[in-house]
Parts: C-alpha cells; structure tokens; sequence
C-alpha cells in the first residue's frame, strides 16, 4: 500500500476514534468508581493521598495519583478529570497500528486500529477516569518497544529508556497490566541470543526496583482477602460471553469480523505457516485470562471485562493478522477497513446506542431532578432518602448545581436506617417524599415501608443501576391479603396463650415476652399448598416489639424448606427499626414464595436472649411492588 493512503486511512481512524471519545465526555454522569477516585484524591498532602486515598483501594498508585494532581493543578470538571483518559485511548489506536503493522503488515495494522476506534469495550474505558485507558495504553506502548528492543537490527538507547519506562508505568496502572508486563517479559527469553541476557534481564529488573516503594501498598491491597472478592466468581461460559461483548453483541460486527479472520486465514496457511507473533498475541492474550480465571475461581473473584482490556488488542491482532497475503490489494485493504469503520459505527453509535445509554450508575440526573423537584414543590415540603456508597458522591453534584437539598437520610444499606426512617415518617408533616438510589443496596421493603403514609407517585426516574422516585400523601390503599396473625389474646394457633405475658401489650392485654430463657418467640408453619400461596405475590411478615434499649442480634425470621433443606431464608434484624426506648415499634419484610410446596415458617430468632417483648405477629401476601428493581 502506498504511504499516503496508508496515512489517509490512519487518519480517518484517528480522526473517528477522537471524535468518538471526547463527545459527550464532560456531559455524562461521573460513576461510582470515578467518584470513588475522586473523593479519595481530595487530600491535600501526598502523604495523606497514599495513606488514605491508595492503600484503601485495590489498584496501584498511578491513576490515583493522576487525579489527585489534575484537581490539585487544574479542577475537578468532569471533562478535566477524564481528558487523560480520552487522550490515552486515542494513543492506543496509534499504537496498535504501530505495533500490528511491525508483526503483520499494514492491513492488520489498519484493521486493529479500526477496531480499536469504533467498539464499544475500548471506548466505553476511553470515557471514564480509571486505570484502564491508562493501562492499555502502557501495555501497547510496552509491547511496542519490546518488539522494538528484540528485533531491530540497530539497538538504540531510547528504545531500552521506553521499554523500562513503558514496564514501570504498566506495573503502576492496574495489576492486570502488572501482570502483562511480566508475560511479556518473561517472552523475550524465549527469543534472546547468548549475548544479549544479562542487558536483557537487567533492563527488566528496573521496573521491579521501581516498583519498591510501592510494595506496602501492595501489601496491604493483597491483605484484603487478595484483591477483589466483591465479584461472583466466572463460570464456564465467561470467555463465551467477553467475546460476544467485546464485539458489540452485534451480529453484523460478528460476521464480518470472522469473514476477515476466516478467509484470509484458509488462503494464508495455503503458502505459509504459523510464525511467532502469532503465538505471541494468542498467548498475551489467554495467559492473562486464564491466570485471571483460576485466581478468581481458588483465591478471590477478579476477573471481570474491564480486567481484559489491556490483553484484549493482542486477540485483534491475532484475528487480522493472517490478511497480509498476495491477493490483497489496495483496493481489497481499503474496503475492508471501510467496512470495519462503518459497521462498527453503526453497531455502537445506533445498535447499541452508546451515547443515549447509561453504562454506569449515574448520579449527575438524581441531582438535576432533585433540585428541580425542590423548585417546583419546596425543599422543606420534600423529605428525602438517598441510597449511595457515600454522601460525597451526590453533594459532588449538589456543589456544581449551587444547590443544597436538605436530604433527611443518607444510607449505603437502607435496611440499616430503618429505624430512622420510622421516626421521620411518624413526625413529618412533608406533603412529598424523594427516594433516590444509585449503586447501593436498596431493599425491597423500602418503598413499602414509604407508601404506608405517601401513596401516590408523582414522578419517577429509572436509569442504569440507579433510580429516583418523588411520593406524595394520598388516599390509604390496602392490597395486601391476611393469612394469618395473632395478638396473643385468642388461641388462633393452639398455643399462643401458654407463650404470653401481661407485662406490656400493644393491643389487648397480652404479648410474647422474650428472654434470657428463650431463644425462639412462637412460631407458624404451615405447608404453602394449604395457604393457596402464589408464587407471583410475595409474602409479608410484620410483628410490633417492645424494648427498653437497642436489641442487637434478634431477628422476625421467613423460611422455606422442603424435606428438611432449606429453599430460602430471609430475616429483618430487629436493631434496624428501633429507633425509641420503651415504644411500640413495627418490624416487617418481605419474602419471594417457591412455586413449588414447601413449608413455611415464621418466628422470632433472639440468638442472644435480650429482653423485649413482640405483639400482633401477621403474615400476609401482596402483589409484588412494581417499584422494586433487584
């Protein structure tokens, strides 16, 4: 292929992917992560950064670093924060060009770069301010240089000051790409002459002595339970469904992608044979996963599809690498490059609708629509409960939009507020209530537990992960069914009468007293089939309990069993609703009924036999609320 239309076509590729990376990069909703990231880059010394901002993490210390330098140097704008990362996705389609072209020719060169620009996995890591842009692009850069240091005839000292660089930066960025810089290594003994391993195995020692004052962070990331451990752990058909993602789960991308491996692929081994870049990008490519696979499976789940990025070029270049026989023209090549240009656009851009979907739990439009509900009805008319990892998250936005929201709770596991969420709906006078979450446990009950005194939904937002909700007081609606209940006055159950105490009741005379000798409150069980249970409703349990102090470990408990095994389980600790000494207070959740029969049993578990006392224990079934999104 001539230069200048070699260079046309890596134009347009650039141009594409540039263009594809920085729209909309300062407009779309910081994630979690980033403002995770962020958060913990607010520290003013350095000190305070690694102490408090790095070793809590489970990445090196690189990015982080980044970020606390831009908000330092420049600000924290979305665009600001997330230019480097942009920047670096652009310089990794230069470099997988660069690199494919030096082991394959400038088809595969061409094909890998187009690839690279227009699929959604690198684009979406392009756009958001965490380690992978960063990484992949070390990780290319390394491998680029190492091609360099081993295969040049002419050696120069600027290729060896790159490749040490490149390793460094690799080991600092993400700890997958720690371990690709290490295979990579260790590759390059495999193709050394004699004279060359002791340079070779000096050069490669520096990242490693440059990685030392690193290792306490290191140490301590590994101590938790190793790095990870959040993630379920991969099953057999993981490696099927990254290859489905990273090709957009498009079949038009799919097809055309394995037309362009296949057929080249039969004509190449026609008249050659398989040389060793090809078993270098096959083996960049699995060793990372199958190292990542094994580690999750017997240590600490890790492995995810952001973890492969920094690999997944190397499979780019193995699928194109067998273009570069006699049959293919310029014309040929040009086309080919189109076509992956043009599909793979349209898959992202209008298939997959990239630019109109939220990726990531978002935060910026909770705030939007809270200020903006605070406008229309007045703050002090809305009570509000924002389910979140942490406060810092929102008020990021809060800050920018000039807005404080006078937010009652702040929960990263709503159950928890439970009792103070009780008292705020016992004396609010608020017309309205916001519920809003994002990223964060959010249970089940919660929107019940709103509905009891605000009914009616005035508004509702739903996004990726997250979601925003206004209520409003209205008519009391009832759809839940009794099955059963008691109050400790009649005998419903048979033996109620012989469990009760006169000391304190909320209705009636009597209640359950618990103690120092009971483990276990009264206890219904039945077989779901005699109850007429649907398995489409769920099932409600609610007791009222009575206290002088905080209980701690007692529990209303729902089980399923059958033949003795446990189906389900499901259980409201007590210490969530408390919120008075010496008061009434109502405990509730809710359980999923099997289809299939099974027994029922519910009951008071006190597992450390605190006093307290339980009242007008009832199961119930209701419709499930279509408010809850699991």
């Amino acid at each position: 292929m001539k230069k200048n239309t070699e260079y046309l076509l890596l134009f347009i590729i650039l141009f594409i992917g540039s263009w594809l990376r920085f729209h909309n990069l300062g407009e779309t909703s910081f994630s979690n992560d980033e403002l995770s990231a962020l958060t913990r880059a607010r520290f003013t010394s350095f000190h305070e950064l690694v102490q408090k901002g790095i070793m809590v993490d489970g990445h090196p210390a690189l990015v982080q670093t980044m970020i606390w330098f831009t908000i330092h140097h420049f600000n924290d704008d979305v665009f600001t924060i997330r230019f480097p990362f942009a920047v670096s996705g652009i310089v990794s389609i230069l470099l997988i060009f660069l690199l494919a072209k030096r082991w394959f020719g400038s088809a595969t060169g061409l094909l890998s770069a187009a690839a690279l620009a227009i699929l959604v996995f690198p684009l979406l890591y392009s756009q958001i301010a965490r380690p992978y842009s960063i990484g992949l692009m070390f990780s290319l850069a390394l491998a680029y240089f190492w091609t360099r240091l081993l295969f040049d005839e002419k050696k120069s000292a600027w290729i060896s000051i790159a490749y040490v660089l490149c390793s460094a930066c690799c080991i600092y960025s993400h700890y997958f790409s720690f371990m690709l810089a290490g295979i990579i290594g260790v590759s390059g003994l495999f193709f050394l002459k004699k004279g060359n391993y002791v340079q070779y195995i000096l050069l490669n020692c520096i990242p490693i002595l440059l990685f030392i004052p690193s290792i306490s962070i290191f140490q301590q990331q590994f101590g938790y339970e190793g790095i990870g451990g959040w993630l379920p752990a991969p099953d057999s058909s993981f490696l099927f469904r990254f290859l489905l993602y990273i090709f957009n789960q498009s079949w038009l991308v799919i097809i055309i992608v394995c037309c362009i491996f296949i057929v080249p692929a039969v004509l190449y081994f026609k008249k050659y044979s398989w040389n060793k870049f090809h078993t270098l990008s096959l083996t960049w490519f699995m060793v990372p996963f199958l190292v990542g696979y094994f580690y999750s499976i017997w240590k600490s789940p890790v492995l995810q599809y952001s973890t492969l990025l920094f690999s997944f070029p190397f499979l780019l270049l193995f699928l194109f690498s067998f273009i570069n026989v006699e049959w293919i023209t310029k014309k040929i090549t040009v086309t080919l490059v189109l076509v992956m240009l043009g599909s793979g656009l349209y898959s992202t851009v209008i298939e997959n609708k990239f630019y109109q979907t939220n990726h990531f739990g978002v935060f910026k439009e909770l705030a939007e629509k809270t200020k903006e509900w605070d406008e229309k009805y007045g703050k002090e008319n809305i009570v509000k409960l924002f389910s979140l990892s942490t406060p810092e998250y929102i008020n990021y936005y809060f800050r920018r939009l000039n807005h404080e929201p006078n937010i009652s709770v702040y929960a990263d596991d709503e159950r928890t507020k439970y009792g103070v969420l009780s008292s705020i709906l016992d004396t609010a006078k608020a017309t309205y209530f916001l519920y809003a979450w994002t990223n964060a446990l959010h249970a089940y009950e919660t929107p019940v537990f709103i509905e009891e005194q605000f009914q009616v939904i005035v508004e509702r937002d739903t996004f990726f992960n997250s979601e925003i909700t206004l209520f409003k007081r209205g008519p009391q609606t009832d759809s839940e069914k009794i099955i059963t209940g008691t109050d400790f006055e009649r005998n419903n159950w048979n033996y109620e009468t012989d469990n009760r105490s006169g000391d304190f009741a909320r209705s009636g005379l009597f209640s359950e007293k618990m103690d120092g000798r009971k483990e276990y409150g009264i206890s219904y069980k039945n077989e779901t089939s005699k109850l007429n249970l649907n398995s489409s409703n769920m099932l409600k349990a609610e007791a009222w309990f009575y206290a002088a102090d905080t209980i701690r470990t007692a529990s209303l408990v729902v089980a399923f069993t059958k033949n003795g095994e446990m189906v389900s389980y499901a259980a409201a600790p007590l210490q969530y609703f408390f919120y008075a000494k010496n008061k009434w207070t109502k405990v509730f959740l809710f359980s999923a009924i099997p289809p299939e029969d099974c027994e029922l049993s519910v009951y008071v578990w006190n597992p450390n036999h605190e006093t307290f006392y339980i009242d007008d224990l009832s199961i119930k079934t209701a419709p499930r609320n279509p408010l809850f999104r699991p």
